[in-house]
């Protein structure tokens, strides 16, 4: 069991940190300065070719992408020169398709006021696991994710006295055997590395709520290649999560097959769309094209929104990860009217980015380096400073 407040990450470590998605592998060697930010001394992505695969032809391409990339770190941190230190860690944070996360709470009313201590929380969160409804597989991830004390959340409950505790238990299973996949591949590289495994469905609620401790209340879309993860967060606690089977690539398909053209070919002149740089005609029946689609995917992502709807509203705050190509699409995409029957005004979302710039705060990027925003996040959840309102989440 992994809590909160229990943390053995210490100043001065390095840690092979690697951001793995449906279509693409973020790889960074980072430094752990302890109240400074994570020092990103090496960081690139590697993408999949674009072509249709089977979902077991997925997985094995990531896994390889996994191998490759760390072969590519490795080579990197040996030339680099920046420390002879050996890589002995490894953080590994999976995104949909691969995951999925619910999670259990319950609470205890103590005999008599007393001294919260670390047994008392373990014994607690073992209970909530237990009444829970597990409706998971193969399970890789649980983590303490809020405690109560007197009904009240605190990131600091040990030697502090209560009546009652509570906890919230965050619960992951893992599909297509990623995990031993990736552990397989990265540990032919880094021989000998201890790994931890965490959800994307964690680290991103984490940095949410590590930006904005007062307002801890919103929707999560996180997009990768070929799906997307829906995430409620209400008081600071993933109360649902749903996985849609669309992703950005998925939307570079649809507009391909419309216009017959090739998949890599519409994702160069998206890119060039976003930058600005493609006024012809064909640039600007591509924007009509990627309207279009947008159109036929309202339905599948209410669909989803519907089925969430029958247990919770969906937050007016939603924030979005995609690739930066797709970024902008995907905004306007969740801004849309149609969805605004499934949220708690019933008015449209309002939409914001996850982006590397939100987590400036505990990242920082050495010269050169991609600002690539999965491996900033994933990076920012090693942070260990002092004063945090969060506090990392690993032990």
């Amino acid at each position: 069991m992994q809590i909160p407040f229990v943390s053995k990450l210490q100043g001065g470590k390095l840690v092979a940190v690697f951001d793995v998605g449906s279509g693409s592998v973020g790889a960074a060697i980072a430094e752990l300065r302890g109240a400074r930010p994570v020092l990103i001394h090496s960081s690139f992505r590697v993408a999949l070719p674009h072509e249709e695969r089977s979902q077991e032809q997925l997985a094995s391409a990531i896994a390889q992408a996994t191998q490759e990339s760390a072969t590519k770190l490795a080579e990197r941190h040996a030339k680099s020169g920046v420390s002879k230190k050996e890589i002995s860690e490894c953080l590994v944070v999976v995104h949909a398709p691969w995951v999925r996360s619910q999670t259990h709470a319950t609470k205890a009313l103590l005999k008599e006021e007393a001294e919260v201590i670390e047994d008392m929380i373990i014994q607690l969160s073992q209970k909530a696991l237990t009444e829970g409804e597990n409706a998971l597989g193969d399970i890789f991830e649980q983590s303490v994710v809020r405690v109560e004390l007197n009904g009240y959340p605190t990131s600091l409950p040990l030697n502090k006295k209560a009546k009652s505790l509570g906890v919230v238990i965050l619960q992951s299973e893992v599909t297509d055997n990623m995990i031993r996949r990736v552990t397989d591949g990265i540990s032919k590289i880094f021989p000998g590395a201890f790994f931890t495994f965490r959800s994307s469905t964690l680290v991103d609620s984490a940095l949410m709520r590590r930006r904005s401790p007062g307002h801890s209340h919103f929707t999560i879309a996180d997009v990768t290649s070929e799906a997307t993860a829906i995430t409620v967060v209400c008081e600071g606690v993933v109360v649902v999560q749903k996985v849609v089977p669309v992703g950005y690539r998925t939307v570079v398909r649809s507009v391909a097959q419309k216009k017959g053209t090739p998949d890599s070919d519409v994702h160069s002149r998206i890119r060039m769309l976003t930058t600005e740089t493609c006024s012809t005609d064909d640039c600007h029946s591509l924007q009509a094209s990627l309207d279009g689609v947008g159109t036929h995917f309202t339905e599948t992502f209410g669909t989803v929104f519907a089925e969430i709807n029958k247990t919770k509203k969906l937050p007016n705050t939603l924030v979005v990860r995609s690739h930066p190509d797709l970024k902008q699409w995907f905004s306007k995409f969740f801004a849309r009217l149609d969805f605004a029957q499934f949220t708690e005004t019933t008015q449209p979302f309002e939409v914001g980015a996850i982006s590397s710039g939100a987590a400036a705060e505990y990242v920082l990027f050495s010269p050169g380096n991609t600002l690539d925003a999965g491996i900033a996040t994933s990076c920012a959840f090693l942070y260990t400073g002092r004063n945090d309102p969060v506090g990392n989440l690993m032990t």
